[in-house]
């Protein structure tokens, strides 16, 4: 009887080995690339819920709020996203002050914008 494997034996393991690691390797690019888009979603996500707890949390918010709002992203680690836009409009009611907000952001490692409302209601004029 022999001891040990012949150079034969020893080929077809490393061969069916390296199917697997063939097989596996596309899997392993696909959900690279997944994770990187789930990291982005969630940013933006994140930046929209700073923006809007800013926004309808600070009464002197206005349009002069972009450079603040681009400062608090950077403090918190969003360093590619940016507010591009921050427009202002006061919607008149009765006895109400509601105004409403349209904030545009942007991801400048990927060029991807998203807009969106916050509107900010309060009873006293």
């Amino acid at each position: 009887m022999r001891k040990g494997y012949t150079l034969v034996e020893l080929i077809v393991v490393l061969v069916i080995l390296g199917i697997f690691v063939s097989a596996g390797f596309p899997l392993l690019v696909h959900y690279k690339k997944l994770s990187s888009e789930s990291i982005l979603t969630v940013n933006f996500h994140v930046a929209e819920k700073i923006v809007e707890d800013f926004l309808r949390n600070s009464p002197s918010a206005g349009a002069e709020s972009k450079s603040l709002l681009n400062q608090i992203f950077e403090d918190s680690g969003l360093n590619n996203i940016l507010v591009r836009d921050l427009t202002v409009r006061n919607i008149e009611g009765l006895e109400e002050n509601i105004v409403d907000f349209t904030v545009t952001l942007e991801d400048i490692s990927t060029g991807r914008e998203e807009s969106f409302h916050v509107v900010r209601y309060s009873l006293s004029k």
